[in-house]
């Protein structure tokens, strides 16, 4: 059958994958099951078994491979076939596997560690780790951006986009294989790959991600990771070259081991033996002297003994009964009634005497200078200072009752109709 008429996906079974389609990846069996053919493979992998197959899954595997199977998946991908490896956390070490054979051809391999975030961040658990920063590609942002429909800035388009990555681990990612996926700047360790891709010249891809935790039913739905693994799974199942992911310029720091000081500290005594014609050996933990001390009844008989030569008479040892201390005196009885705090003083309000006694005509005084220094500045009466003045004014003239509030228009309303009423009296 010809390259594009595979409409295959064949998760793998026969390694006894952690991570099984009918149990933990309902949601992507429901996504895929409408435009591709899924199946279910519990035997040796061959090569009728990936005949018109598009993609191979591994997801978790817990067994070896053989190297004939490993040849078959090689002879696959160089068919213009599609393998995706996922791992997880502690890497083909805790999962007893050696997926790294394979993948240290291509440029990849996991790490025997584990991501994690220092602080809380939405999930309680350190190894459910929220990653921002850790978008590798730029159509993969393009696609979080179009299908999340936020508002998104132009400036912070790259930090904003975040997923979850539980229980997973890192990766070792050179060329010819690229790096898609990463830890960011504040999930441990830093800026380190949880995902690479490899692409041969027949167009069959190989993917290798660190978590396969991440795709499970209790995840996917989580942040950006349903987005991710549609991304993902059209990048492997349809022929997008890789000038047209449009890679970002990551950051990617070194694989850095630091030794296990928790460890070390617990040895009675461990020391590294220094000396100009002393020559490291290829086993380093040879240097570490960790028999100086034990417990033992080696000398318990020698001992016995002593005490006929010095006729002392042998007693066996008797139960010391401890006498306890008492931190506190005893208690006595109160003779005095209990003392108690008396209430807090009243608090008095506080007014500005000059502003209470002074006459109306200080007060109007006081207020023109106030207004007519913020109007030195400006060429343009400002409307609102118009208005503050003529209510003032008003307060001041006492225009409106105490518990009345009038506005400018209605002050100087207030105001005609008074001086109006005054002449009316003049003239009768």
């Amino acid at each position: 059958m010809e390259v594009n008429q595979r409409n295959c996906v064949i998760f793998d079974q026969s390694k006894n994958e952690l991570f099984k389609l009918h149990d933990n990846y309902k949601t992507v069996h429901r996504k895929i099951k409408n435009d591709m053919r899924i199946e279910v493979n519990k035997v040796d992998i061959t090569e009728n078994v990936l005949k018109d197959v598009k993609l191979f899954i591994a997801a978790g595997p817990q067994e070896n491979f053989t190297e004939e199977e490993f040849r078959i998946l090689k002879n696959f991908v160089q068919n213009s076939g599609q393998v995706w490896i996922m791992l997880g956390e502690g890497g083909e070490t805790d999962f007893n596997t050696n997926v790294n054979f394979f993948l240290e051809e291509y440029g990849m391999s996991v790490n025997t560690d584990v991501a994690l975030r220092a602080s809380y961040y939405k999930f309680f658990h350190p190894k459910e780790a929220i990653v921002c920063e850790g978008i590798g590609t730029q159509s993969l942002l393009k696609t979080i951006r179009e299908q999340s429909g936020g508002d998104w800035d132009q400036v912070d388009e790259i930090i904003k986009p975040e997923f979850v990555y539980p229980f997973g681990a890192t990766l070792n990612v050179i060329i010819p294989s690229i790096a898609i996926l990463s830890t960011g700047p504040v999930v441990y360790p830093f800026n380190r790959p949880v995902a690479g891709i490899f692409c041969h010249a027949s167009g069959g891809k190989i993917l290798a991600t660190g978590s396969g935790h991440m795709f499970q039913d209790r995840y996917i739905c989580e942040e950006s990771n349903m987005i991710i693994w549609d991304y993902l799974f059209r990048l492997m199942t349809e022929d997008i070259p890789l000038s047209q992911l449009q890679l970002n310029d990551i950051e990617i720091f070194d694989n850095t081991l630091t030794p296990n000081t928790i460890y070390l500290a617990d040895q009675p005594k461990i020391c590294l033996v220094e000396a100009i014609d002393c020559e490291i050996p290829a086993d380093f933990k040879k240097m570490f002297d960790m028999h100086l001390h034990s417990i033992n009844n080696n000398s318990l008989r020698e001992v016995i003994s002593t005490y006929e030569h010095l006729d002392v008479q042998y007693e066996s040892l008797k139960i010391i009964k401890p006498q306890f201390e008492i931190p506190l005196p005893q208690l006595q009885l109160a003779v005095f009634p209990p003392v108690f705090t008396d209430l807090p003083v009243p608090a008095l309000e506080l007014f500005d005497l000059d502003e209470a006694f002074s006459t109306e005509k200080a007060q109007l005084i006081q207020l023109t200078n106030k207004c007519l220094l913020a109007a030195e500045d400006r060429r343009d009466v400002d409307e609102n200072e118009l208005k503050y003045f003529i209510e003032e004014c008003g307060r001041i003239l006492n225009v409106a009752l105490p518990d009345e509030q009038l506005s400018a228009r209605d002050t100087l309303h207030r105001i005609g109709v008074r001086i109006t009423q005054y002449k009316k009296l003049d003239r009768e």
